[in-house]
Order: C-alpha cells, then sequence, then structure tokens
C-alpha cells in the first residue's frame, strides 16, 4: 500500500492539507517580490547634470543654458558645459547647441522625483559610469538564489523540511530588514545576497511540503494553485511600490510579514523570466503599468497549463510551453521599437508563456524525483536554474551595442530547451516515487510494454 492510498482513505484533502496549502501559497506570493523589487527600488527616474555649486541661475539665465540637448529634444543626463551657452534657442535635434565643451557631472544629478522620491540609484549616485551596477546587485540576488540551492536542499532531505522553512521566514526577514539600514552600495549588496539564499529556502521547501501531502489526482490543481503565488504577490507589488514609492520603506515592507509567518509556521508546519521581467523599464511605458501588464497575463495561461498538464500530460506541455515563448520572445525582437503596441504584445505574450513553463516544471520536477532524495533534486534542478538567472540581469547590458540583442538571446535559449525537455519521461497519473528503485522498475516496466507493443506490431503484420 502506498502512502498515496493511504491518503485516498483518511479522505484526500482532510483539514490538515486546507490549512497548510493556504498559509504554504500566502508566504509564497510575498516571496516573490523580493525577485523583482528592483524593479523600482533601482529605478532610474530622469536625471540632468546639476550646474557648478557656484552658479546662480539667476544671473546665469537658466539651467538649460549648462546642459547640452539630445536628438530627441532632452537634456543629456552624464554632461554639462564648462560654462553657460547664451544665445537664441535651437532647433531641437541639432547639434548647434553641442558646441561648448562639455564635462561630466561632477557636482551630481537633479533628479525628476515625481514617479521616484527615492531609489538606491539617486541616493547613492548610480548613474553614467556606474549604471550597471543595479544589473550586478541583481546578479548578486540571483547568486546568493544558487547558494541557498545547495544549502537547503540538502538541510531539507536531513532536517526535514519543516524545520528549514522556519528557519529560512526568520533568515529571509532579518536580513530584508537589514537592508533598509544599509548606507552604502557594498552593504546593500551583501544583504541582498543573503536574502537570496534565505529566499531559496521557503520556495523550495513550501512546493515539496505541499506535494508530498496530497494524492495524485489533486497534484495539477496544486501547480496550478503555487502559479497563482508569484502572480498574486507581483500584483501586490505594482500597488505597494506606487503607494509606498521610496526605496527604504518599500524594501520594509516586503520584508515584515516574514516575521508574522515565521510565528505562523510554528501552527502548521529563472534565466530568460527574469531577464525579461527585469527589463520593465525598456519597453516604454509607464512602468507601474508595464508591472501590471506583465503580472495581470500570467493568469490566463497559468489556468491553460493547468488544463494541458492535466489532459495531455507534463512533457507536452512544457516542450509547447518553451517553443511558444521562445517565439514570441523571438518575434518581438524583430519588431521595430516605434511599434510599441505590437512590440509590447509579443513581449508579453512570451513572458505568459514562460510563466506557463515554470509553473509546469515546478510539479513537473517534483513528481520524477523519488521521496528520499526528492528535496536535494528539486534543489540542484533549481540551482541549474538559477545558474541562469545570474547573468540574465547582465544580459540586459548587451543592449548598448544593439537594443534588441537581450531578447535575441532570451528567446533562442527557450527554444534551444525544446530538444531536451522531449527526452524527459511522462508522469502523469503515476504516483510519486519513494526509492530509486521504484523509478527503476518504472523504467523497465515501460521498456517491457513497448518490447510487447512492437511484438504485436509484429505478429499482425506477419
Amino acid at each position: 500500500m502506498t502512502f498515496n492510498d493511504l491518503l485516498l482513505q483518511v479522505g484526500g484533502i482532510c483539514r490538515f492539507q486546507q490549512i497548510q496549502i493556504p498559509l504554504l501559497i500566502l508566504s509564497l506570493s510575498l516571496l516573490y517580490l523580493h525577485h523583482a523589487l528592483q524593479n523600482f527600488t533601482a529605478a532610474i527616474p530622469t536625471h540632468h547634470c546639476r550646474p557648478p555649486a557656484d552658479t546662480n541661475l539667476s544671473k546665469e539665465e537658466d539651467l538649460g543654458a549648462w546642459l547640452p540637448w539630445d536628438r530627441h529634444g532632452q537634456p543629456v543626463s552624464c554632461l554639462r558645459f564648462t560654462s553657460p551657452q547664451r544665445g537664441p534657442p535651437f532647433p531641437i535635434g541639432t547639434a548647434t547647441n553641442s558646441t561648448g565643451t562639455t564635462e561630466t557631472c561632477s557636482d551630481g544629478w537633479i533628479y525628476d522625483n515625481s514617479t521616484f522620491p527615492s531609489t538606491t540609484m539617486t541616493e547613492w549616485d548610480l548613474l553614467c559610469t556606474h549604471k550597471t551596477l543595479p544589473q550586478l546587485s541583481q546578479s548578486i540576488f540571483m547568486a546568493g538564489i544558487l547558494a541557498g540551492n545547495l544549502i537547503f536542499g540538502v538541510l531539507a532531505d536531513r532536517l526535514g523540511r519543516q524545520k528549514v522553512l522556519i528557519w529560512s521566514y526568520l533568515k529571509l526577514a532579518v536580513s530584508g530588514t537589514c537592508t533598509v539600514f544599509t548606507y552604502n552600495f557594498p552593504a546593500y549588496c551583501v544583504c541582498r545576497f543573503l536574502s537570496g539564499i534565505t529566499v531559496s529556502g521557503p520556495s523550495i521547501t513550501s512546493f515539496s511540503l505541499s506535494l508530498e501531502w496530497l494524492p495524485i489526482h489533486a497534484r495539477p490543481s496544486l501547480g496550478l494553485l503555487l502559479g497563482f503565488a508569484p502572480t498574486t504577490g507581483q500584483l501586490f507589488l505594482g500597488g505597494m511600490a506606487y503607494a509606498v514609492p521610496h526605496w527604504r520603506h518599500l524594501q520594509l515592507l516586503v520584508s515584515l510579514p516574514f516575521f508574522v509567518f515565521l510565528i505562523c509556521s510554528r501552527l502548521v508546519h529563472c534565466f530568460s523570466f527574469f531577464g525579461l521581467f527585469m527589463s520593465l523599464q525598456s519597453f516604454g511605458i509607464n512602468i507601474y503599468l508595464a508591472q501590471v501588464l506583465f503580472t495581470t497575463v500570467d493568469l490566463p495561461f497559468y489556468i491553460l497549463g493547468f488544463l494541458a498538464t492535466k489532459s495531455i500530460g507534463r512533457r507536452p506541455t512544457q516542450v509547447a510551453s518553451l517553443l511558444l515563448s521562445g517565439i514570441f520572445i523571438l518575434t518581438c525582437a524583430v519588431i521595430p521599437l516605434d511599434q510599441i503596441f505590437l512590440h509590447i504584445t509579443m513581449a508579453t505574450l512570451g513572458k505568459g508563456c514562460v510563466t506557463s513553463s515554470m509553473n509546469c516544471i515546478s510539479m513537473y520536477t517534483g513528481e520524477l524525483y523519488p521521496t528520499v532524495m526528492r528535496q536535494r533534486g528539486v534543489s540542484v534542478t533549481i540551482t541549474l536554474a538559477n545558474v541562469g538567472s545570474i547573468p540574465s540581469p547582465l544580459v540586459d547590458m548587451t543592449s548598448e551595442f544593439y537594443p534588441s540583442l537581450p531578447l535575441f538571446i532570451y528567446g533562442a535559449i527557450l527554444v534551444a530547451a525544446c530538444p531536451i525537455t522531449v527526452l524527459l519521461p511522462e508522469t502523469m497519473g503515476q504516483p510519486l516515487p519513494n526509492t530509486v528503485q521504484d523509478l527503476e522498475r518504472r523504467r523497465k516496466k515501460k521498456s517491457g510494454q513497448k518490447q510487447q507493443e512492437q511484438q504485436m506490431v509484429q505478429l499482425q503484420s506477419s
């Protein structure tokens, strides 16, 4: 008698699962806030050079006399004139007002604080020659997730899922709160790395805890519910960032709830995705609208993925999701940037398919590994995924050479992953294997069935 049979004898889904799973999903919803938090805490508002400290603007006409203009009629962000340029107004897009000698912004910048009153970029002036530091800090965060998957996967199999989950809640709450009080960028990166490590704990143990306590017929529904967790969290993030625009206050707001989950837990118990999602400012629309749009699109794709995993199986669903997402993103890459509606549509559809793929693989991975090594196996798989998520923010830097190059890279990797996925076995309708021997028996049984089918075909043909 398997554990699945025991669950069915006691009612399948009882009060324990009815309390456990909603609490875990709620914690995961807030957990995913940390992944996309830098879209707002490290946002770069409109800015331009500050005139020299001894300048009296009332005597030097106005601020525009110090600023060169680009071909779009906007002040250049990283240069200023060494002396004010007086004379009649120049036509927008001409190089006339760029004939004066320029220098870097040695006296700092003036920011447009109407959208972002305070971010890490404006507080520490991480602009111009330092503008790649936000991508670096996000990669450091992803590296922390990679390290956490290696650590917590082994600990969860040895010490148990519940202990690791409780400690992860505590560490995430502490490291996230410490980020609020950092006084410079290196200290901020250290705290983000520690947060990345602790994010892995609830992420991997919550899924295993839920999966192992559900009967076979309820697992696809778990995949659907867990898929809604990051979507719900990202929707919250857009509203929270709009209501609390100061980066330190927002960081504190997404960290404090895990002290509550730490108390509650005592009573009950990826490359293309992150690269695309961390590029909201590059799509040319309001960042708050982009956050909501890129999140809302997940909802129908979760439902479509749920129906597909139940009807056609895990492997076909995963292959189709990867292929479609790659096609949509590659199509987005070849669309001119001035066709904003079509550009955003393709990017949104591509992101939705990536989300469907991630939702499917989270359940699929848990079903592939036996119970004795499931947590370690899932952790290794997530670790390999995070190997790709670490350089994904850095890929955005390639836009300096060609604006659509990051999209080409994201889309090509998704398409290249399809042939590898075809090699995986199908797990739909199969009980969770408990040991490696169970997997071996299942493989031999499937191989024997194929041989019998081939013999039957040969007999019929003869």
